[in-house]
């Protein structure tokens, strides 16, 4: 799992330990299956992120591939040749964009904050 994910792999425990504690207080189960479905989604992210910083000489000896693993190489790498600048810029420039989004998606899948629906949407009842 580190070879295709990378340090993205510590997201997995992270999220299954904070629905574990979610279910054991009986919080929010009935909003489980959607999170699930866009936890790959904080996964990518996550190895994206993972790949774009540097590390360190005793990862790159005993790994052949960047933090983000495998999977976030392909990322990287088909992202950059998307863009039409220098590798270097576009390593900074989808670093800032990853970030912010990381955070924000794992706090969602984690069942941190609760969705709300727009004024426009309303239910059957």
């Amino acid at each position: 799992m580190v070879v295709i994910l990378g340090m993205a792999t510590w997201a997995v425990p992270v999220i299954l330990g904070a629905w574990g504690l979610r279910f054991v207080a009986h919080i929010g189960a009935e909003r489980v299956l959607p999170r699930v479905f866009f936890s790959v989604f904080a996964l990518l992210a996550t190895c994206l992120y993972a790949t774009t910083l540097q590390p360190n000489q005793d990862w790159i000896a005993a790994h052949g591939f960047g933090l983000g693993g495998l999977l976030g190489d392909t990322l990287l790498g088909t992202l950059l040749g998307l863009l039409p600048t220098s590798a270097a810029f576009g390593i900074k420039l989808l670093l800032q964009l990853v970030e912010k989004r990381k955070i924000k998606i794992h706090i969602v899948i984690t069942g941190a904050i609760k969705r709300t629906n727009c004024g426009s949407c309303t239910s059957a009842r």
